[in-house]
């Protein structure tokens, strides 16, 4: 085991000393954009399910009552991040598009296009959040 500290060995590219690069990052929040909006599929129908356990809505309602103003805070936050990863995950579809047609693929278009998508995203998903909670 000493033998191996001696020697002139490169370090394994681990979390701690990598540096994280816009690609990179945009791949993991892909994945993870992904995933959330599968969750964001499948929870409500299993809320529905529970709800439908109750046998009627008027303790559904009084629960909604309770929480009031939270509640719409908590609803919001959550409509506003699934907003986020649907328009992240479409911007980011489109990009990969492009680039199986060969555009974007110079490491600055890469960069700036990176960065353009998840600015496009966030400013996608407030407007959408806020005309739907206007109206509502």
């Amino acid at each position: 085991m000493a033998v191996n500290t001696y020697r002139n060995r490169p370090i394994s590219p681990h979390l701690t000393i990598y540096n994280a690069q816009w690609s990179s990052v945009g791949s993991i929040f892909h994945r993870i954009s992904g995933t959330l909006l599968v969750l964001s599929f499948f929870i409500p129908l299993y809320v529905l399910k529970l709800l439908s356990l109750f046998g009627s809505y008027s303790q559904v309602y009084t629960l909604s009552f309770t929480l009031g103003s939270a509640s719409f805070f908590v609803l919001s936050t959550i409509f506003f991040f699934v907003l986020l990863s649907y328009f992240y995950h479409l911007c980011n579809g489109c990009r990969h598009l492009v680039w199986d047609l060969g555009g974007f693929l110079q490491i600055t278009k890469v960069e700036r296009s990176g960065k353009a998508i998840m600015f496009l995203a966030f400013l996608l998903s407030t407007v959408s959040t806020a005309c739907w909670f206007s109206y509502n």
